[in-house]
Formats: structure tokens, sequence, C-alpha cells
């Protein structure tokens, strides 16, 4: 545009300005999938100060700071508590991380039946159940409105999956067989959709020793995706031993990841 355009577009009230990539990590939004018990959380407890949503009993293997959220209220009281603690500028932590969310949509689920049976003084299996679709409707509304309350956290907000081999047909029509998230439908879409950065492990175990490789660039077999051209589109993880999690080790390798992006060092 020449400078005339410019300024005749900015007479009219229109925006000209140029938005550069945004490398900030307190704005990424991250999804991760990877089998279960391949090491997703630990990976993410190497961050300076990772806060967890811990809808599973499975973090007694690693030092770290988080809330357990049997309902959708502890996890949706838990948030409020983390906006209220931003508001007073008393925000210390650099990564959210819900973990998992498909167990997070369980919860979900649980609170839509209850409040169905409320409404309809009746018992229901599932929200499917639910008549004029307002089940669907009402989960989606829970989801959307956490996820967008979520962003509003100043530090990276991590969603965690456990990974899912679907069926699909590719373009020729033939079946194929994809790992992605094991949320499928509407709710699965939104997910991937809100995500900037979708990173999708595997775990090759060789004798005694392991290795884990996080794919950043999709493909037909499997679900990545990334906005940062800075991430790798294979991060291979060096090895560890089946003797135990290495510590240091695995805080080089998710470092390889964070220094992809801009941040300020608070401490751990």
């Amino acid at each position: 545009m020449t400078e005339e355009e410019i300024k005749q577009l900015e007479s009219l009230g229109i925006n000209v300005d140029k938005h550069d990539i945004n490398f900030d990590w307190n704005d990424q939004k991250f999804l991760h999938v990877a089998p279960s018990k391949s090491g997703k959380s630990i990976y993410w407890a190497q961050d300076e100060n990772p806060y967890f949503f811990k809808f599973e009993n499975r973090h007694n293997h690693f030092v770290h700071i988080g809330v357990k959220c049997r309902t959708f209220d502890d996890a949706d009281n838990a948030l409020s508590k983390l906006l209220t603690a931003t508001q007073k500028r008393i925000f210390p932590f650099t990564s959210v991380i819900i973990d998992p969310v498909d167990r997070f949509i369980q919860r979900i689920d649980e609170d839509v039946i209850e409040w169905a049976e409320r409404t309809y003084k009746t018992n229901f299996n599932c929200i499917g159940d639910i008549p004029n679709g307002s089940g669907w409707y009402r989960r989606t509304v829970l989801t959307n409105g956490f996820l967008a309350r979520l962003e509003e956290l100043p530090c990276a907000k991590v969603l965690l999956f456990h990974s899912h081999v679907e069926e699909q047909d590719d373009r020729k029509g033939s079946k194929i067989k994809k790992r992605t998230i094991d949320v499928g439908g509407k709710a699965g879409s939104k997910f991937l959709g809100w995500a900037d950065h979708i990173l999708h492990g595997e775990i090759i175990a060789i004798g005694n020793n392991i290795t884990r490789r996080i794919h950043t660039k999709g493909t037909q077999t499997f679900e990545a995706g990334k906005s940062n051209p800075k991430i790798p589109d294979v991060m291979v993880q060096k090895n560890e031993t089946s003797e135990g999690p290495d510590f240091p080790i695995i805080k080089e390798n998710f470092m390889v990841l964070k220094n992809c992006f801009e941040y300020e060092d608070k401490g751990k």
C-alpha cells in the first residue's frame, strides 16, 4: 500500500497496522496429545511455575502445585481464584495445565446431567438423552465459557489429551487410521481449533532405553500443528532409562520448546 492509500483507509477508521507473529509465552495455547502414561504431565511440570488442574489421581510421582478437580465446580471455582489473583497482580504461574481434558469433559457431562435431572425431574444416563438437544447445548456453553476465561490468564494455557486412533476417510474415499485426541464430535473440533500449537507425542522403548518424540507437523496419520515457525517439526527427546524419570533430561527436553518463545524467567 502507498502512504496515500494508508492515510485514506485510516481516515475511514480502518486499522492498517501490521501485527507480527506473537512469540510471547504467556499468550500461547497448547494442546498436547500422547498415549496414557507417556510423560505428558512430567514434561509440563518442567516449566518454571506450572499450575495443574488435576482430573486424575496420577500426579504423585513428581513435585507440582495444583488443585484436585472432582467436579466441574471444583475447576470453575479454582479458575475464578486464579483470575482474582491476576486482578490483584499476584499471579506467579508460567503455565496452567488441564490434565487430562477427557476427564474434564466427563466432569462437565456429570454437571449437565445433574442440572437436567433437577430441571426435568427424571433420571438420565447420558447428555444425549436430555430432550431437545439441551444437554449438548449446555455442555458447549460450559466448555466455551471455561476456555474463554482460561485465556484471560497471563501464562501459557495447556490442554493434555490421551491419544485415540480414529478411522477416517481420506480425500480419495479410502479408510485411514489417524491418531488424534480422545474427544470426538463438535467438542473435539472446538479444542483442536482453540489451540495455537498441537503437540503429538509418541514413545519408543527399545530394551532399557526410552526415546520420546514430539511432532508439531501433522500428517494423514496423526494430529499436529504449530503457529510458531521456530518450533521444530519433530523434537526428538534425549534418551531416558526405564529405571525412572531423569528430571534434568526432561527439563532440557522441555526447554527445547520453551526457548522458541519469549518469556521472563520467574524462578521455580
